[in-house]
């Protein structure tokens, strides 16, 4: 009986243990194409682009460096870097543009992808004109480990 009541201790007690720190660390790159303006011809046409995630691994305060960078419709781009907060298993970056103005940035994760959410005011200062970081998204099954970079990153 003594055995069985540790046993139920020991499995509660790990149940209630912080859950593991998310295995991310990598790039995330997603190729795709986008529309892009030809003026001299006056069409549109689609361009192949490269959009990077890079989640590194964490230090010894538990956040992790974070950098993207994505192309959007006729070149317009969004690029960020920070380090990353594990909050209640999703990473969160919080930024402030050089005249104070925020932007908070959280990374979701579903079995799928890892999507960009970014609310505030500042958040429209890490991207070019018509181009914006919430809703952005990197497969996972693109993940490359640490070390492999984006096309993005050799820039």
């Amino acid at each position: 009986m003594r055995i069985l009541l540790m046993l139920v201790l020991l499995t509660a007690a790990g149940a209630m243990a912080a859950p593991p720190p998310l295995q991310l660390e990598g790039d995330y790159p997603m190729q795709r194409r986008v529309p892009i303006y030809d003026p001299e011809r006056e069409r549109w046409h689609d361009a192949r682009v490269e959009d990077c995630l890079h989640i590194g691994e964490a230090l010894a305060d538990g956040r992790r460096p974070l950098r993207l960078f994505s192309v959007q419709a006729n070149g317009h781009s969004c690029s960020l870097s920070g380090l990353a907060e594990e909050v209640a298993g999703e990473l969160s970056l919080n930024v402030a543009t050089v005249d104070g103005k925020a932007c908070a940035v959280r990374l979701r994760m579903d079995r799928r992808a890892l999507r960009v959410e970014a609310k505030g005011p500042g958040c429209w200062d890490y991207c070019g004109a018509r181009a914006h970081l919430d809703g952005i998204q990197y497969l996972r099954s693109g993940r490359r480990p640490p070390g492999a970079e984006c096309a993005a990153e050799r820039r």
